[in-house]
């Protein structure tokens, strides 16, 4: 029983300083992508959603992507359910306080670690802070 409070003690601990890290690097936003409207303008669905507590929408390639703080993701999800909007993701996502710019070289070994963590059955999500560009992509590419 010992070793099982130890441990359990441990992981708490690291969960903890995991959550402080991360605290001044990342900021916890709520994340809703729908398909385009098609009753609603972009105008209204932008103010409506504003009132809900969005802070950024974007709209790209046929999808609106809403943002908000972690505190409004229940008012979000009410405001899209009252305007029939069906989300076709939604959840929390920690959007990096500040990017990095790395080399093409420092890069392409990052992007690599990356496919290996989201390859890992026991990852559930990988954040970072590296600031991607298309130059760099392509660079990688060639």
């Amino acid at each position: 029983f010992a070793a099982q409070y130890m441990s359990a003690q441990g992981e708490a601990r690291r969960s903890i300083m995991n959550n402080q890290l991360m605290k001044g690097r990342f900021s916890t936003m709520t994340l809703w992508e729908a398909a385009t409207l098609q009753k609603l303008c972009e105008d209204e669905f932008q103010l409506e959603m504003i009132e809900a507590g969005a802070e950024e929408i974007e709209s790209e390639d046929g999808f609106l992507t809403v943002f908000g703080a972690m505190e409004d993701f229940n008012n979000i999800a009410s405001k899209l359910s009252e305007l029939s909007i069906e989300p076709k993701e939604s959840g929390l996502q920690r959007i990096p306080s500040m990017t990095k710019e790395v080399s093409p070289k420092v890069f392409a070994s990052l992007m690599k670690l990356i496919d290996r963590l989201e390859d890992n059955d026991d990852v559930q999500k990988v954040y970072h802070n590296v600031e991607f560009t298309e130059a760099l992509a392509s660079q990688i590419e060639e």
